[in-house]
């Protein structure tokens, strides 16, 4: 399974090691609660960097319309 998370500066795209885990809401703040347990779910597959802020907005508008923002294209192996 593939994460998707947007922050400020890009997108990341990162392979959820054990499923299992992530199966239950309540558990994601655990999961995620400190680096080293977020290391042991994670792993990064790719960092789309935005250019400009004007390319950030862009594409959390489209986003928001649901359409295909640009990401690099990462398989799941």
């Amino acid at each position: 399974m593939l994460l998707l998370f947007e922050t400020p500066a890009g997108f990341a795209v990162f392979k959820v090691l054990d499923e299992g885990k992530l199966s239950n809401v309540e558990d994601l703040g655990n999961v995620f609660s400190s680096a080293e347990s977020a290391r042991k779910m994670v792993k990064l597959k790719a960092f789309d960097k935005f250019d400009n802020t004007s390319e950030a907005l862009e594409a959390v508008a489209k986003l928001l319309e649901g359409a295909q923002a640009r990401v690099s294209e990462v398989s799941e192996s």
